[in-house]
């Protein structure tokens, strides 16, 4: 009976692994640059002409398992850490500024002042469906799917109780892109993959506003 019941457990983990195997198509590592930034939409009432949302560089490192053995349509589930966030540019146009030469000319001019970056870390978890075009020594293709993103830590010099603790939350949206893997030109396989990633979570809780995250990816891929 004994017997019977480490057969069993054997066939059960081969099964498993078999089945594992057949599903399993690839993995590695995904690492680049992101070009992260914001779309802010304000209704009539607000006057938002003196703030001027720019891009943040950061970095992108994940990792990647790619499902179904099959040359031309898999899945594709992933984990990255991100860094996102953007950088305010608030401009007051038309000041009225005393000369200190002569008061009685006051002088107009525009003052330009920059605020310091903003960057948000997240745990982002992409699915994705892949659609390649592979021949002889390269397979381009194509991704899209949805986004979940988990607000790891916000870095900033500024205040977080203000605007930017919108950015303190769970994101999700979604992912499309393209890239191209190569076969047989190293050991292992490397490809480079572009990505647009906006989000569809509104940050803001004010009727008066939409803050929607948005983000542009440059990967390096690498795979056995």
């Amino acid at each position: 009976m004994r017997s019977v019941k480490i057969v069993a457990i054997f066939l059960f983990f081969i099964s498993v692994n078999l089945c594992f195997s057949q599903l399993l198509h690839n993995y590695g590592l995904k690492i680049g640059t992101v070009a992260s930034s914001q779309d802010w939409t304000f209704s009539s009432s607000v006057n938002t002409s003196s703030v001027n949302i720019k891009q943040r560089w950061g970095i992108d490192f994940g990792g990647f398992i790619e499902w179904l053995d099959s040359p031309c349509f898999t899945i594709l589930t992933e984990l990255h850490y991100i860094q996102k966030g953007f950088s305010s540019e608030t401009i007051a146009n038309n000041q009225t500024v005393t000369s200190s030469s002569d008061p009685r000319n006051p002088s107009m001019y525009q003052v330009t002042a920059y605020a310091i970056p903003i960057r948000v870390d997240y745990l982002s978890i992409p699915i994705l469906a892949k659609l390649s075009f592979p021949v002889e020594y390269v397979a381009p293709y194509l991704i899209l799917g949805a986004r979940i993103d988990f607000h790891l830590k916000t870095i900033s010099d500024t205040d977080k109780r203000g605007t930017y603790a919108l950015c303190d939350q769970t994101d999700y949206g979604f992912t499309l892109g393209g890239g191209v893997t190569s076969n047989s030109l190293l050991p292992f396989r490397v490809g480079a993959e572009f990505r647009y990633s906006p989000s569809l979570q509104n940050l803001s809780n004010s009727d008066l506003s939409t803050i929607k995250n948005k983000s542009i990816e440059i990967l390096l891929v690498i795979s056995p």
